[in-house]
């Protein structure tokens, strides 16, 4: 058993000391922290996103409840400019698979695309906001631009910022040793 994978890997072990496995694992600790702190800041602001926005972003999917008309304008058949009757629905942006926020699930879908700077269509969409069963008009609340905009700053930029700082600090903490060392 001595010489064999598992007592390759104890001599290995050995070698490398106790004081390199203490490094790296703060490091680990301190990415783990700006990922649960990431994990916190979805959580909070998807709660947030369900408060303001949830069951506000209905539209009527086809212009024959243009605001002030709402939810009981909408419906019938409409005729588009080539001549095609289509149904008119109240349904959220793209469909039943677009975003919105009316559940928890869906706001943190929303908000991670958002993350990923897939946001432009999300705000000016959230910013037509009037209530709820009324039809969306455009740039009736521009202070809605700004629940996305704090999010923007502390979701993405600051705990990105913690990542590669973290990231940074591991790297310069293991300067210095040699390879096999820093590999195991």
């Amino acid at each position: 058993l001595a010489r064999g994978p598992v007592g390759a890997t104890t001599r290995l072990r050995a070698a490398s000391g106790p004081s390199h496995t203490h490094r790296a694992l703060r490091v680990w600790a301190q990415v783990m922290y700006v990922i649960l702190f990431q994990i916190f800041t979805y959580f909070i602001f998807a709660l947030i996103g369900l408060g303001l926005f949830g069951g506000k972003l209905k539209n009527c999917t086809v212009p024959i409840a243009a605001y002030p008309a709402g939810k009981l304008e909408c419906s019938g058949l409409h005729s588009l400019d080539n001549g095609v009757l289509v149904q008119a629905v109240w349904s959220n942006p793209g469909g039943d698979y677009g975003w919105h926020f009316d559940t928890f699930s869906a706001s943190m879908g929303a908000l991670f695309r958002v993350t990923t700077f897939k946001y432009v269509s999300i705000i000016y969409t959230c910013m037509d906001i009037t209530d709820f069963d009324l039809s969306l008009e455009t740039d009736h609340s521009s202070y809605f631009a700004a629940f996305f905009i704090v999010y923007l700053v502390i979701g993405g930029l600051f705990c990105m910022n913690l990542f590669v700082g973290f990231i940074v600090d591991g790297f310069n903490a293991n300067k210095g040793s040699s390879e096999s060392e820093i590999f195991y």
